[in-house]
């Protein structure tokens, strides 16, 4: 997915940035293991943009699964998984993994690193409150 987005007031950052994001979804449900959708995404006109890949991860559970999630320790990211999670009404439960994959020097690690976890959070938001809008449409 390619498009242009526009970003918030941050120092040495431009008004928007062309991004590009990959998708995968894997999993399933209805076998009582998890949905997980994987995101990489590149920001392509911001500083040291070839300098690092945003990566999260949402894994969504049927309540009372638990399927131990957790990163993998040889997955090559540098730096830290922020995980939060969200439990909704008994329908579903949401874990939200983002992490920075720093593939050469930067030095402005600590603003891009609070940035993406920021927004990875607004994004993960709005994908717990679209999945909760669809449920309730459907009845469950």
């Amino acid at each position: 997915l390619h498009m242009g987005l526009p970003l918030k007031p941050q120092p040495l950052a431009p008004k928007q940035t062309r991004l590009s994001i990959v998708y995968c979804l894997s999993g399933d449900l209805r076998n009582g293991g998890p949905l997980v959708l994987s995101e990489m995404s590149k920001s392509l006109d911001v500083p040291y943009a070839t300098s690092f890949t945003v990566q999260s991860q949402h894994v969504l559970m049927l309540p009372g699964s638990d399927p131990a999630f957790s990163p993998d320790a040889d997955d090559g990211l540098q730096g830290d998984w922020q995980q939060g999670r969200d439990r909704g009404d008994n329908a579903l439960e949401v874990d939200n993994l983002v992490g920075v994959q720093w593939h050469g020097r930067c030095m402005v690690k600590g603003i891009v690193e609070a940035a993406s976890i920021a927004e990875a959070k607004e994004a993960s938001k709005v994908l717990c409150r679209l999945i909760r809008e669809d449920l309730s449409a459907a009845g469950c």
